[in-house]
């Protein structure tokens, strides 16, 4: 009916999904529906011809089987974000000709790079 409404970072455990009665699964719809499009409840339920007060009752059922976290039965997925990881850091130590030691911290692509000019040294 309404499984293509996806709630934001909210998850029905398995547990009240597999004890939740099937009479309860529209209703579940409805409120997640409504969650999504911001609507208040009484706007909601007149917009879609539902009872408010069955409405507010199926919520109420709906939160003592332990969906108090709300979302449509058939989302499996939630929104993630990609970051990207820092680059990391190998420490090199370059003893010069001279006798001077040099201590650098290089991104790991950068590394040969590095070991190829110090070797050009000597």
């Amino acid at each position: 009916m309404f499984s293509s409404v996806l709630e934001e970072n909210t998850v029905m455990t398995e547990k009240a999904r597999s004890a939740l009665p099937a009479k309860l699964w529209s209703w579940h719809e409805h409120v997640c529906a409504c969650q999504a499009s911001g609507q208040t409840m009484v706007a909601y339920a007149k917009a879609h011809r539902l009872s408010v007060q069955a409405f507010y009752r199926a919520k109420a059922r709906l939160l003592r089987y332990g969906a108090g976290q709300l979302s449509p039965l058939g989302s499996l997925f939630q929104r993630v974000e990609v970051v990207s990881a820092p680059p990391r850091l190998s420490s090199c130590r370059v003893h010069l000709p001279n006798g001077v030691v040099v201590e650098l911290g290089v991104e790991d692509a950068g590394l040969g790079r590095v070991l190829q000019a110090a070797g050009a040294l000597s």
